[in-house]
């Protein structure tokens, strides 16, 4: 009897602890590279895993937790996500030693009960230039492209006219040029 009185009590504690937790919310960060600078995330622009963390901020404009986006359980998504909130309006600011927001650093969002999690989205980019990071560096843009390509072209033609003219040179005997006597001075002779 006592275990089922046991086995009833933990069974009361989930039911509650579940009910409680659907009280909560969560907001979410995903903090982008913004290559073009243009606020809005494109599909060649990607999520970034490290190098950026978030204040959280409530209504009143406090300081209520800090995360950084290594710790998160979902970096390899990009995501850094505040848990256990309850409803009402927050407000996310970006906090990075490596990054700089292309926008507004600091962005306001609601949690709503019963509602999917907000997700701010941040395009940053870089304060200094980390290789690790930028393979872009070695990315031309389509006018460098086509800059090499010609200068390339113009090269090899030059090249092939030398080697003709090389090989001209070797097989031909030079001739003398010589006026052809075609053209007879005067008239009626």
């Amino acid at each position: 009897m006592c275990g089922l009185r046991m086995l009833a009590l933990a069974g009361l504690l989930l039911c509650s602890a579940a009910l409680n937790a659907q009280d909560l919310g969560q907001i979410c960060l995903l903090a982008y590279a913004d290559w073009d600078e243009n606020g809005a995330r494109d599909l060649d622009e990607p999520a970034l895993n490290r190098g950026i963390g978030a204040d959280l901020l409530n209504a009143r404009g406090i300081t209520i937790a800090s995360e950084l986006l290594v710790d998160s359980p979902f970096a390899t998504d990009g995501l850094l996500c505040f848990n256990q909130l309850d409803a009402g309006d927050y407000r996310l600011r970006l906090t990075s030693a490596e990054y700089a927001a292309t926008t507004n650093a600091s962005r306001s969002a609601t949690v709503l009960v019963g509602e999917p999690p907000p997700r701010i989205e941040l395009g940053v980019l870089p304060l200094f230039e980390d290789p690790r990071t930028q393979d872009r560096g070695t990315a031309f843009t389509d006018a460098e492209t086509f800059a090499l390509l010609l200068a390339a072209g113009a090269f090899a033609t030059a090249l092939l006219l030398a080697v003709l003219t090389v090989v001209l040179l070797v097989t031909k005997p030079a001739r003398v040029l010589r006026l052809s006597p075609t053209f007879r001075g005067g008239r009626g002779r």
